[in-house]
């Protein structure tokens, strides 16, 4: 076995690892609704060995700020805080990062929203 033999396997074996098939080979494989096989085949043909090893541990730190910029749409923040002015840029991100904190520790998203929805009426009343 040459090298580049042994370098694709080990590729294989980090993108074939429970972690990375549940959060990330899965998901964005239905997302673009291709294969798992063929969004690893363009993953191997793009990555190193060093941004596999460090991708997923990537992808966990990006989670928080997932969960704030859905949040950011979902709530329609832009809507009160770029247009109509009526909650101000800080209080939009304090909002954010305690519902944020909230969902990460295990809370419903969707009771989340609501929580939010009900804290943006009291900031505007």
């Amino acid at each position: 076995m040459d090298n580049e033999e042994k370098m694709k396997l080990y590729k294989l074996r980090i993108l074939r690892s429970f972690r990375w098939q549940k959060d990330i080979i899965i998901p964005l494989s239905k997302e673009l609704g291709i294969s798992s096989q063929e969004f690893e085949d363009i993953l191997m043909n793009h990555l190193d060995m060093s941004s596999l090893n460090s991708l997923h541990s990537t992808y966990e730190s990006s989670i928080p700020e997932v969960i704030m910029n859905k949040l950011e749409v979902d709530l329609k923040l832009f809507w009160y805080v770029d247009i109509l002015e009526l909650i101000s840029k800080e209080e939009a991100s304090d909002l954010k990062v305690q519902l944020s904190i909230k969902i990460l520790d295990g809370y419903d998203y969707n009771k989340a929203l609501e929580e939010g929805k009900q804290l943006i009426l009291e900031m505007i009343r």
